[in-house]
């Protein structure tokens, strides 16, 4: 019995022992915690500082760019020039005298080659512009114009951009290149106003056959939102007004979209619809014809031709595709403009075509011409 009760005194001191232990436990505190820190550095390279509590303090770097150094409470990180584009990271290692440790990062950004802008849009007026540009080397700017040039102002870091009147009416484009550290950057130039440059009078033309060797021209005028077409017929002029989308900015493109309202002729309502010459759906495959060529739309975009004597012409070639049922069938070749016998777009109504255009295109008349 004695034995016994021996056992179960020790069992419960072994108990109280370890309620003990565990409730006198304290985790202990690290000495060394990080106060105050910048822990960015430019590409330049230069100091920053680290401060810090606990005693007895030394420090490592663990990238031979970033030297450390310790006065006191505060570790002072240098960094050397950075000659690449890309940051890069190290990290310090701060130890107290007790073994207390704490880790710090420290960045330090890639030097930057930045021009303000991709492109750069001014207005026709004669005038100044400036572009912001920056790099850790030396910076060269040229121009690929004769109506504007461009220099490197070092002292601001801006390129100056003097521009002369645009009195052609069309757009015009130049570039200018910004090289630095063997890196050549482009940024294209175009002077315009919308309004007068882009829209206004054109001549469209259309081919007399698939081959597109021989056009006919016809007075047009771009908005931006319809092509007016004065198409003669018969003994009359009909207006085809087709509608259409305009970018207002530059590179200048134009959206046609198929099977729409462009008008009327007498008692007839006039539709443009596509087509792809050598697939004839308008005679062969009619039901496609109306029924699945209602994706396809015509794009252009609106580009600059200088003939030898220096003449600037603004034009637009339409490109596109037939897309039969979800199906690629080649190239929109033609633009109908159809005759329907009431205001429904369908096969039942259809009387044919009152005008066909193979192959069209835009030119910009001018004050000159």
């Amino acid at each position: 019995m004695k034995k016994i009760l021996s056992y179960f005194l020790i069992a419960v001191g072994c108990v109280v022992l370890a309620s003990c232990s565990k409730d006198d436990y304290t985790e202990k505190e690290n000495s060394v915690k990080v106060v105050n820190a910048n822990t960015v550095i430019d590409y330049k390279g230069g100091d920053t500082s680290i401060e810090v509590t606990g005693s007895g303090l030394s420090a490592t770097s663990s990238a031979n760019w970033l030297t450390v150094a310790v006065n006191g409470n505060t570790v002072k990180a240098t960094a050397a020039y950075n000659d690449s584009q890309e940051s890069r990271t190290a990290h310090v290692t701060i130890t107290a005298s007790n073994g207390d440790k704490a880790l710090v990062a420290i960045q330090q950004t890639g030097w930057a080659f930045d021009v303000e802008v991709f492109k750069l849009t001014i207005n026709d007026e004669k005038a100044a512009y400036d572009v912001d540009v920056s790099s850790a080397y030396d910076i060269e700017v040229s121009a690929e114009s004769d109506w504007f040039t461009a220099k490197y102002d070092k002292a601001n870091g801006k390129i100056i951009v003097n521009a002369e009147a645009n009195e052609t009416g069309v757009p015009r484009t130049g570039v200018i290149y910004v090289k630095s550290a063997g890196i050549t950057k482009e940024v294209p130039v175009y002077q315009a106003e919308f309004d007068k440059d882009v829209l206004g009078k054109y001549m469209f033309g259309a081919a007399t056959s698939t081959a597109g060797t021989k056009y006919n021209w016809y007075e047009a005028t771009l908005t931006s939102k319809s092509l007016s077409i004065k198409v003669p017929f018969q003994e009359s002029t009909v207006n085809v007004k087709i509608p259409v989308s305009v970018s207002t900015t530059a590179p200048y493109t134009i959206k046609v979209a198929n099977e729409v309202p462009v008008g009327t002729y007498g008692d007839y309502y006039l539709y443009l619809a596509f087509d792809n010459y050598q697939y004839n759906f308008l005679s062969r495959y009619a039901s496609y014809f109306f029924s699945y060529l209602g994706a396809s739309s015509a794009l252009g975009q609106l580009a600059l031709d200088t003939d030898a004597e220096g003449n600037t012409t603004l034009f637009c070639e339409f490109g596109g595709s037939i897309d039969l049922d979800g199906s690629d069938y080649g190239a929109i070749s033609t633009w109908y403009a159809l005759a329907m016998k009431d205001e429904e777009y369908s096969i039942t109504n259809n009387l044919g075509y009152l005008a066909r255009f193979y192959w069209p295109v835009l030119q910009k008349v001018t004050a000159t011409e």
